[in-house]
């Protein structure tokens, strides 16, 4: 099993308990604070990996008394805190001795995060990425490459993109979606399992990569709709495309590495 995070026992009334899901799992039955962003992490333990950060002040680092948990070279036991809000996100090394990168140029004080930066804690390398949606077809820019990192393979499995719902009982909370074919439903087993009686077993496939993602298949195709359009299958999708289906509604995040 991989942590996706590791709430301190202190926050757990107040933020939510997280899962620890292997990579087909979705969090199912997760009700914890509304998804704001996540950092996706391109090496060490966590490589390929990514942590919800929820709305509000996250403390970063390697001791379990922190809101989100990171293991690596360089990483101290309360290395730094995000504070994620609505399309505003900053960085704040705790100490000045604790080693915080954004976009390879080194911190000593609160920095603003954009969408799609890099982000070094320590040693370790990871993208910060918003959880709302942007105008139909935004594109993140382009993530520097990590300064002093051995070139390393991405593991196949690794996340793609996220399903963030606004509409349903999951609202406000994020399915990941895992490179390869991804079954959306309410059938449990399902790459992305919802929880919701009134949801088809089995509503549509997609297939992600970091390249692209397309719907490959649709049970009935009129309970499916992307940005308000009846869509077939093949249809490509892009990053903040809203996904109409059955009664929910989401809106895709998908990651382009």
């Amino acid at each position: 099993m991989l942590a996706r995070s590791d709430w301190g026992l202190s926050h757990i009334n107040s933020r939510g308990l997280s899962h620890c899901l292997s990579a087909n799992q979705s969090p199912v039955g997760f009700h914890g604070p509304t998804v704001a962003g996540w950092l996706i992490f391109l090496n060490g333990c966590h490589r390929g990996e990514d942590m919800r950060l929820p709305v509000g002040e996250s403390k970063v680092g390697s001791a379990w008394q922190n809101d989100a948990v990171i293991t690596g070279v360089g990483v101290g036991s309360y290395h730094a805190s995000i504070t994620v809000g609505a399309n505003e996100a900053t960085i704040t090394p705790s100490a000045a001795n604790r080693l915080v990168k954004v976009n390879n140029s080194p911190i000593s004080e609160r920095q603003s995060l954009e969408d799609g930066c890099l982000l070094t804690i320590g040693e370790v390398h990871c993208i910060f990425r918003f959880a709302s949606a942007y105008a139909s077809g935004y594109t993140h820019r382009t993530t520097p490459v990590p300064q002093n990192m051995p070139a390393q393979i991405l593991p196949m499995e690794m996340v793609c993109g996220w399903l963030v719902f606004s509409r349903g009982p999951s609202m406000g909370q994020d399915f990941r979606l895992i490179n390869g074919e991804c079954r959306i439903g309410a059938e449990p087993g399902l790459e992305v399992s919802v929880p919701d009686a009134n949801l088809s077993k089995h509503i549509l496939t997609l297939s992600v990569s970091r390249r692209d993602c397309k719907i490959t298949w649709i049970s009935d195709p009129g309970k499916l709709r992307v940005n308000g359009h009846e869509v077939q299958p093949h249809h490509a999708l892009r990053d903040s495309d809203v996904i109409i289906f059955d009664h929910m509604e989401a809106h895709l995040k998908w990651l382009q590495l």
